[in-house]
């Protein structure tokens, strides 16, 4: 883990918070990084659609001096980094044989999950652990895509304690973070934390004075304001493909990580519950298989 993010994990944060046409900007950088180094400031807005003053405004979003220190860190990255930059080589296209095609998704999963690992903050991991443990009540939640996600989770973690939930349907979760009980958390999964249906409930969750974990693609958004901790799940922000998947893997790395650690902190508990939690499925399976037989 690194306590300071390339410029290239700055720029995927900060995603959400640029204009259209810095969005532009951004994702030429992040999928051609090896140019950079080599256009200068008006070759980079011609490729973009830009002007150089928008070129300008993008870089101090990113709270840089200019144009030549974007370029002067794209290159150090370049140097101290093998995974950077893969978007390009990686793109799937027509002509390529299935071979090619498993080859260039395997990349990219290896890359994403390195590029997630790497740029996890130790500190948000602690704090979100730290809160699961002192909750008494902890509902998963994630809308679309992202229900998935929150189902995941419940599932990973309903076998360490009973505490943990995930309600499937939308309404359902609403009513839930408006009758949560005394020392409740909730864990939102978000891509943008941004979606108004999403922010009902975590607003529902507040007015019963919940914690909040965020675990999101952005640092910054409304839903982040609301909570009392935020996990960046950084992927290379590609809008044509792969995009969802690699944040999705993401997504599920991340809950291995909190999960695992969660085991650390309550060895006991864990082991206990994991064993009578085995015990109990085992013993299921076992009797279906005989009655099958029989």
């Amino acid at each position: 883990m690194q306590t300071a993010p390339d410029i290239f994990a700055r720029i995927s944060s900060k995603m959400n918070l640029f204009s259209k046409k810095e969005r532009a900007i951004a994702s030429y950088v992040l999928t051609h990084p090896h140019d950079i180094p080599h256009l200068a400031i008006s070759d980079l807005a011609e490729k973009c659609d830009a002007s150089d003053a928008t070129i300008f405004r993008f870089c101090k979003q990113l709270e840089l001096r200019g144009y030549p220190e974007l370029r002067m860190q794209v290159m150090q990255c370049l140097s101290n980094s093998s995974e950077v930059a893969l978007a390009s080589d990686t793109a799937i296209e027509s002509h390529n044989s299935l071979n090619e095609i498993m080859d260039k998704l395997l990349s990219v999963s290896q890359s994403a999950l390195a590029r997630v690992q790497q740029n996890l903050n130790e500190t948000d991991i602690d704090c979100a652990v730290t809160l699961l443990c002192k909750a008494d009540y902890v509902q998963f939640v994630g809308f679309g895509n992202m229900l998935l996600s929150a189902m995941e989770a419940r599932i990973r973690f309903m076998r360490l304690s009973y505490k943990f939930h995930c309600d499937i349907d939308h309404q359902l979760q609403g009513i839930t973070a408006a009758l949560l009980p005394s020392n409740s958390l909730v864990v939102f999964f978000s891509y943008s934390g941004s979606t108004n249906d999403i922010l009902e409930v975590a607003r529902l969750a507040r007015q019963r004075n919940a914690k909040i974990i965020l675990i999101s693609r952005y640092a910054k958004s409304e839903l982040a304001d609301l909570a009392d901790c935020t996990i960046v799940c950084d992927v290379i922000h590609d809008v044509h493909q792969n995009g969802l998947l690699t944040f999705k893997m993401g997504l599920l790395y991340i809950i291995e990580v909190l999960y695992a650690e969660y085991c650390r902190r309550n060895p006991e508990e864990a082991e206990r519950n994991r064993r009578i939690s085995s015990m109990t499925i085992g013993g299921r399976v076992a009797s279906q298989v005989e009655l099958e037989d029989g």
